[in-house]
């Protein structure tokens, strides 16, 4: 069963595959803008590479700052907020659904167990 966690059909079939359920369908866009703002961290990170290095012409570092978007990714303790926010959200609601499929009897062993059998 470990073996299986590493397959690479399995995982792209998973990756690519689509649910079919109503909850799914409808927070979709959701999940759009969870993508961006993971986007958006991960960009970020990549972008404080640049920004901490040496450069010959700091000056243009400097003035890259004043513009818009620069000002944004260098705040990134909201877009890190925001992701997690909406992380969380959608956890609740996965294992909220997941409670009402089992009438309510999920346990302190839930969250565990769940993250076992992912990796098994």
């Amino acid at each position: 069963m470990v073996l299986v966690s590493f397959s690479i059909q399995r995982n792209w079939y998973r990756l690519t595959s689509r649910s079919s359920s109503e909850m799914h369908q409808k927070l979709r866009f959701f999940q759009a803008l969870r993508f961006l703002t993971m986007t958006l961290v991960v960009f970020g990170h990549a972008v404080l590479l640049l920004v901490i290095t040496p450069t010959s012409h700091p000056e243009k570092l400097e003035m890259l700052m004043h513009d818009i978007g620069s000002m944004i990714l260098t705040n990134g303790v909201q877009i890190t907020q925001t992701f997690l926010a909406m992380s969380g959200t959608l956890l609740a609601i996965q294992f909220l659904d997941f409670a009402e499929q089992r009438n309510g009897r999920v346990g302190f062993l839930y969250v565990p167990m769940a993250i076992v059998i992912r990796y098994i």
